[in-house]
């Protein structure tokens, strides 16, 4: 996965068979306008609950979670209990947006499918816009 485009392609595929986690609601809406299936947002279970939820119908799972400071926490949590429950966890995507720069799942909402496929546009990132502000 090189590029943005390669990167959902992928991930839409995948997640047919599998299904993406997700921290909030933004994440789960920008995955699911770029025609990403079987979207699972963290609820207000206990995280527990939810790996016990989502083990129950599934073998394996896609980790995708913001690359900041509690998205990292959480993808820890996550994957020692999805690797408790038997699971296989699937990291190549959280890989994928770091060597990509996405630092937050919602960032990718800059992406629309387009008539004949997925077209780009520009890539939004909430905290770089957040830095370009001054005064």
């Amino acid at each position: 996965m090189r590029t943005i485009e390669e990167f959902i392609k992928e991930l839409v595929e995948e997640s047919i068979s599998r299904p993406v986690v997700v921290e909030g609601k933004k994440d789960e809406a920008a995955l699911k306008k770029l025609g990403v299936h079987n979207v699972h947002q963290l609820s207000q279970k206990p995280l527990f609950s939810f790996v016990e939820e989502i083990s129950k119908t599934s073998k394996g799972v896609i980790l995708l979670l913001d690359n900041d400071r509690e998205g990292r926490k959480l993808f820890k949590r996550l994957l020692q209990g999805f690797s408790r429950m038997g699971l296989q966890v699937d990291r190549r995507f959280a890989r994928a947006m770091r060597k990509l720069r996405i630092s937050h799942v919602e960032g990718i909402r800059g992406c629309e499918n387009g008539e004949n496929g997925v077209s780009f546009s520009k890539i939004h990132n909430p905290r770089k816009n957040k830095n370009n502000r001054r005064g």
